[in-house]
């Protein structure tokens, strides 16, 4: 993964691992707005797929979504982001809700 430098509280750095691949899951809507979650989830994800990731077809995360559901009985939205991103090629997910 590549690496960038963050700069701390004090005046050490601290190495931080990016991601390379990039999964945008769904968004909640808690909104009035009927298609809102859906048009912010196309939005942050034309921003990753501009940017040099790896990003993964929002269709591809759909239908791993509905299979990671089946296989183990639960809600993806009642899993860690980090139980979904080791099911999927992804190394980092972006998630609201």
């Amino acid at each position: 993964m590549p690496e960038a430098l963050r700069q701390g509280g004090t005046a050490t750095q601290q190495r931080v691992e990016l991601p390379t691949i990039v999964a945008v899951m769904p968004f909640a809507n808690d909104t009035q707005t009927k298609d809102a979650a859906e048009r912010l989830r196309k939005s942050v994800y034309n921003v990753f797929s501009s940017a040099p990731y790896v990003d993964i077809e929002l269709a591809t995360i759909d239908e791993g979504i509905v299979g990671l559901e089946r296989r183990t009985g639960r809600k993806v939205v009642d899993m860690k982001p980090q139980e979904v991103c080791q099911s999927s090629a992804a190394t980092a997910s972006c998630t609201a809700g």
